[in-house]
């Protein structure tokens, strides 16, 4: 029940943020599919029970005029409205906080505070970070006379993603067609190819994991079920009519609410195994989630991925706690993903 009305209230959220003018009652009913299943009075019900769960998280709806977009903040009048005369929206500039973006003097700043860090070598925190900055890859945040300084590698890390417009107008077409039960064409950037591919879906899903929006849907290239980055997605349209489609019933939407990102299906899945800083093992057990298997001594974690990209990531950013084993292809990844960070930082 908890992942139904998560799913709900991340629709309810996509749905709002697509629109540039104020959305109906009905319009939002008709836009979700729990809304639309549900009886007029179960719906009026649940639809203010979301409406205050997603004010006491910060994101307000705000009621405005359908026919000027002025805002209405007096109840008693908008009593005096019909239902299809006011809407709903959510102010996008107090969703999205502003992108934190560094100039070369801050990146300089960053990567002396590293580089102390390694060198003062006191305390706790100052030995974390030397230790992170260190596992990572040896001269990130300072350099030696004659020596170019590298900015330390962290948005190289933390994963790309479009411009906040770009994404809120992809969230809404792809949860319109989840809505509507409408096939997509996608245009899609598969990394590992490193090439673009054509891809027919039939959308089923959306899913936040890690700070990342995941669409999953049945790609008719592959045969399968399959789980697409929504920052890869380059372009999205409809290729077919509403209810085009139908979701199988044995199609269990909240197991992917409860995932991990490298739990999702996108490669051939395959048994990771983690060796642990015993001192930290309880956080790593509360990063790897349910699925992860441990040793008798707490000391390995065998963990099922079949997303390889978030997996290296987490590793990356937790490699003073955690390495990976094996197998061994897996391992080699993580090599190769920061050395392309360093040649991005090194060359510009």
């Amino acid at each position: 029940m908890a992942q139904r009305k998560t799913e709900r209230l991340l629709s309810l959220i996509a749905l709002l943020l697509k629109r540039s003018r104020p959305v109906s009652k009905a319009e939002i009913r008709q836009g979700i599919p729990d809304y639309r299943m549900a009886s007029a009075a179960t719906f009026d019900r649940t639809f203010e029970r979301d409406k205050r769960e997603l004010r006491e998280m910060g994101i307000v709806l705000h009621v405005r005029s359908v026919a000027d977009g002025r805002e209405i903040t007096d109840p008693r009048e908008a009593a005096r409205h019909r239902a299809e005369e006011i809407g709903y929206t959510i102010d996008r500039d107090e969703y999205y906080l502003p992108q934190i973006d560094f100039t070369p003097e801050e990146w300089a700043v960053l990567s002396l505070a590293y580089s102390g860090a390694g060198r003062q070598g006191k305390g706790a925190e100052t030995s974390g970070l030397a230790a992170k900055m260190g596992c990572l890859r040896p001269g990130w945040g300072g350099a030696g006379a004659g020596e170019k300084a590298l900015a330390p590698p962290l948005a190289g890390l933390a994963g790309s993603r479009p411009d906040a417009g770009g994404e809120r107008r992809l969230l809404g077409i792809l949860q319109e067609a989840i809505g509507r039960g409408r096939r997509l064409a996608l245009d899609y950037y598969a990394i590992e190819r490193n090439q673009r591919s054509k891809r027919t879906v039939d959308p089923y899903l959306l899913a936040m994991s890690s700070g990342m929006w995941y669409l999953i849907g049945y790609c008719h290239l592959r045969k399968a079920v399959r789980t697409f980055k929504v920052s890869r997605i380059r372009s999205a349209r409809p290729s077919g009519t509403d209810n085009s489609f139908a979701v199988p019933g044995g199609f269990d939407g909240a197991s992917y609410l409860e995932r991990k990102a490298w739990e999702f299906p996108v490669h051939e899945p395959v048994e990771a195994v983690v060796s642990v800083n015993p001192e930290e093992a309880w956080l790593v057990r509360q990063h790897l989630g349910g699925r992860a298997s441990w040793s008798p001594d707490g000391r390995r974690a065998s963990v099922p991925v079949s997303n390889r990209e978030p997996f290296l990531r987490w590793a990356c950013a937790n490699c003073d706690r955690a390495k990976i084993e094996s197998p061994k292809e897996l391992a080699g990844e993580i090599g190769a993903l920061l050395d392309k960070v360093e040649r991005r930082y090194r060359h510009g």
